[in-house]
């Protein structure tokens, strides 16, 4: 009988040593799985200089599931009225979901977009799609005078003013695939914003 109990203890210690090595290769899997991350860059020439690959430093970087929605905000420069523009990342790229704005004088929209929609949402002037994606955008940040741009990330309240952090610098955002443990490791939001909280 102890004898078959000892066989039974051993066979569970095998079974536990292969369950605990499939979870950890399929940890280290879903780690090195690449997903799409939306990342922030300067776009220019200007420091911070390029690394030896030719990129920027990564400024920002957070997963982008499929629909994953970020803004931004900005004062026009002649109207001098808000205008917010509403992103959403599928399937790698950016989609200009919408624009709000307040006028429609001096460069701001002023007709529905074909394949769009346009309606009023007081205060807020909102066109809708298009069908048009990009691979990127480049930002130009303005300052505290002229532009005043925020970014903010998803649904979240907490907005990252651009313009003090980066001001007359022009931004790239894009979609990049990453592994995930890549972004386990950095900041989701600006260091400069976390040193200043």
């Amino acid at each position: 009988m102890n004898a078959i109990l000892a066989l039974c203890a051993l066979s569970a210690k095998r079974k536990l040593k292969y369950a605990l090595y499939l979870c950890a290769l399929a940890l280290l899997a879903l780690l090195l799985h690449p997903v799409d991350a939306l990342t922030i860059r300067v776009a220019s020439s200007i420091p911070p200089a390029p690394r030896a690959d030719g990129e920027s430093p990564l400024l920002f970087a957070a997963s982008a599931p499929l629909g994953q929605e970020f803004a931004t905000e900005y004062i026009h420069s002649v109207q001098l009225t808000p205008v917010q523009d509403i992103y959403r990342v599928v399937n790698g790229r950016i989609w200009p979901w919408q624009e709000r704005a307040q006028s429609h004088n001096a460069g701001l929209p002023f007709a529905q977009p074909p394949c769009g929609r346009f309606r009023m949402d007081a205060p807020w002037m909102v066109f809708e799609g298009g069908r048009r994606s990009l691979d990127r955008i480049f930002l130009r940040v303005g300052s505290a005078e002229l532009g005043r741009n925020v970014f903010f990330y998803g649904k979240e309240t907490t907005r990252t003013a651009l313009y003090e952090i980066f001001p007359g610098q022009r931004l790239q955002l894009s979609v990049e695939r990453r592994p995930s443990l890549t972004l386990l490791f950095q900041a989701r939001r600006f260091p400069e914003i976390q040193n200043r909280q």
